[in-house]
């Protein structure tokens, strides 16, 4: 239970703040941050059937473990993103 409040609130900053340092921070266009806040989305619904499918094959150690490797990377992939690959 603990886990999931902490993915949570990591869910709520991510999806409140991102937009704000898209625009503001990085100087995407409106458009193109939307596009990237719409990958999130799409990402988050996959993210919320594979991660029980593969904790039912491998356990839920090693699928927390990966998975929460894979949450801490997130920011920091958008803090390193460039403009210059984006759909603008």
């Amino acid at each position: 239970m603990l886990i999931a409040c902490f993915y949570l609130t990591w869910f709520i900053v991510i999806i409140t703040f991102t937009p704000i340092f898209l625009t503001d921070v990085k100087g995407f266009s409106p458009a193109t941050m939307s596009a990237v806040m719409t990958c999130f989305g799409a990402a988050w619904v996959v993210w919320g059937f594979l991660t029980p499918a593969i904790s039912d094959r491998i356990g839920r150690r090693p699928t927390m473990i990966v998975f929460t490797l894979i949450a801490a990377i997130c920011p920091v992939a958008v803090v390193y993103v460039s403009t210059r690959c984006c759909w603008a």
